[in-house]
């Protein structure tokens, strides 16, 4: 069991492995607990594990999420495990920078600032992304 810890959000995955250092976790479902004993599960793809991130509030989960050729960013909503939003990144790179979400395509390495096309979205009061005035 791996575990990533808020304030008072858990997130638990699944490492079916073994072994201890792992990159992803294949293995549905992952637990979030919120407080004492309220729990609830999502069953989804492969999750990255490097790629999980919880907002400030921690009302919100945002994991990188694969299956097959599709690569998605999926936010959660941490009090009930609903899917908020999905953005397709296949064949993308992102990142977080400056409280913005980047998603380059048309790369030529691993760094978005290497991508000829960009797209940003900002963030709104509920954690969501949305598309920023002036992507290139």
């Amino acid at each position: 069991m791996f575990a990533g810890q808020g304030r008072a959000v858990v997130v638990e995955f699944i490492n079916e492995t073994g072994r201890a250092n792992v990159d992803e976790f294949p293995e549905p479902p992952l637990t979030i607990r919120r407080g004492a004993g309220a729990a609830c599960e999502v069953d989804g793809g492969i999750w990255v594990r490097r790629s999980a991130h919880l907002s400030k509030d921690e009302r919100v989960l945002m994991l990188q999420e694969y299956s097959g050729s599709n690569d998605s960013l999926v936010f959660y909503d941490t009090s009930n495990c609903k899917e908020l939003r999905r953005l397709d990144i296949s064949g993308a790179r992102w990142e977080l920078r400056s409280g913005q979400l980047l998603v380059g395509r048309a790369c030529d390495t691993q760094a978005v600032s290497t991508c000829k096309r960009v797209e940003r979205f900002e963030f709104d009061q509920s954690c969501l992304p949305k598309q920023a005035a002036g992507n290139r």
